[in-house]
């Protein structure tokens, strides 16, 4: 139980880095929008590249947490095959 508690914590782990690389981008464009229209084009500049390199590495650590999830499931997946083995003895 305490195992599937733990997979069920770092696959929401990278679930909500997803959806917040997601929204980063987003919310991003939309203040860069509103500085445009204000005006601001230097500030347009910095809010796209500052918003989108941060919604790239909320997205790559979610695939590097995605990638460990998998791995970490397939490794204990074994364990409690051969553990069920060892207990039918």
């Amino acid at each position: 139980m305490l195992y599937q508690l733990r997979l069920f914590k770092w696959r929401c782990r990278y679930y909500f880095g997803y959806i917040w690389a997601f929204i980063i981008s987003i919310a991003a464009s939309f203040a860069a929008v509103t500085a445009f229209n204000q005006g601001q084009l230097d500030a347009v500049f910095a809010l796209l590249v500052g918003g989108y390199l941060v919604s790239i590495s909320f997205f790559v650590a979610s695939l590097q947490a995605q990638r460990h999830y998998h791995e970490t499931r397939d490794e204990f997946a074994g364990l409690y095959a051969k553990l069920k083995q060892l207990e039918a003895r």
